[in-house]
């Protein structure tokens, strides 16, 4: 068994988590020296994908919460964010090159907005997503997005607003987005390229 610890959050450096509390592993797999009330930098991973409950789990923690390493996650963080649209790019490219479509599953990028968002009978977060480049879907797509913490809080979309979203199509349902990949800003730049990565993974 991996040793575990529960972390209260009280800062959010990066990401949208809304629970109170993660679980974490030990650094190191030793908690020997953590005590109660030590400050801790967590990075939680994807948990279940949209299965997942909270409270979420982090693989790496550091109990070096100082502020000189907190202003380096912070940095980090704004660099991501400056490199935002780059980084969603290099992420489908590499999906696409290493999941080519099959008879059960294609690579399929939309371009909408969400006309409804709440939950599905069974509680998972659930997205009705229009398409509106013309290709005359009967019905919105039922889009599930896989997070990148548990949480129970409803996928954060706004409807109605134009948004661009890349999943592994199946029928209605477009399984296997995370929010990353499935809530892009909408942008004719970044959707004429994912379509040109989906006509042809290898540029």
């Amino acid at each position: 068994m991996i040793p575990t610890m529960r972390v209260a959050i009280s800062r959010l450096l990066w990401g949208y988590y809304k629970e109170s509390e993660v679980i974490a592993e030990c650094p190191h797999r030793d908690c020997t020296n953590i005590t109660v009330n030590t400050s801790a930098i967590a990075y939680c991973e994807p948990m279940g994908g949209v299965y997942a409950r909270p409270p979420a789990g982090c693989r790496v923690v550091s109990a070096e919460a100082s502020e000189e390493n907190i202003h380096r996650v912070e940095q980090w963080a704004a660099r991501a964010r400056e490199h935002q649209r780059e980084l969603i790019i290099d992420r489908i490219r590499k999906y696409v090159a290493e999941h080519p479509g099959d008879d059960r599953a294609a690579p399929a990028v939309y371009r909408g907005h969400a006309t409804w968002v709440g939950k599905a009978d069974d509680g998972i977060p659930l997205v009705h997503f229009a398409d509106t480049t013309g290709r005359k879907l009967q019905q919105p797509i039922n889009l599930l997005i896989q997070r990148h913490f548990a949480t129970d809080a409803l996928i954060a979309v706004e409807v109605g607003k134009p948004m661009i979203t890349f999943c592994i199509q199946r029928d209605d349902v477009c399984y296997n987005g995370d929010e990353v990949t499935g809530i892009i800003e909408d942008s004719n730049e970044t959707f004429a390229t994912i379509q040109e990565l989906l006509a042809d993974p290898r540029q």
